[in-house]
């Protein structure tokens, strides 16, 4: 009789330990392998100039445009189609607002020039940055 109890007690501390397994909560932590994070930079957006007004970042990094300024603004880009308020330009209650952001991520190299319609021209003068992707 004694060899027939170490199995069932083995038994039922299997079960429990099963049930115990099945019991456990989801943490919500990812369970594979974590990925590296996208880098990410943040141009601010103040009264009349962009904080920096050139920045270089990497091949698929992200850019935040943080508008903080109370004056309303836009980035618009000079050498392909993009722009975080297109209506800005006709209707000024279209720009930014304090408090907004536009994100942009760069899938190729190069340098991206842009501006605010409302402060700066396409050429660079007044309230205009640069992107320099690598």
């Amino acid at each position: 009789m004694a060899r027939l109890a170490r199995p069932a007690a083995f038994a039922a501390i299997l079960a429990l330990a099963l049930v115990a397994c099945g019991d456990a909560k989801d943490t919500g932590l990812p369970s594979g392998p974590t990925p590296e994070p996208v880098a990410q930079t943040v141009v601010d957006v103040v009264d009349s100039a962009f904080k920096p007004a050139e920045l270089e970042v990497k091949v698929g990094e992200t850019v935040t445009w943080d508008f903080t300024g109370s004056a309303p603004h836009n980035v618009k880009f000079t050498t392909f189609e993009e722009d975080s308020h297109p209506e800005c330009e006709a209707d000024i209650n279209k720009c930014s607002k304090a408090g907004e952001e536009y994100e942009f991520t760069f899938e190729s190299a190069g340098s991206f020039p842009y501006f605010c319609v409302i402060h700066g021209t396409a050429n660079g003068q007044g309230m205009a940055g640069t992107i320099v992707v690598a």
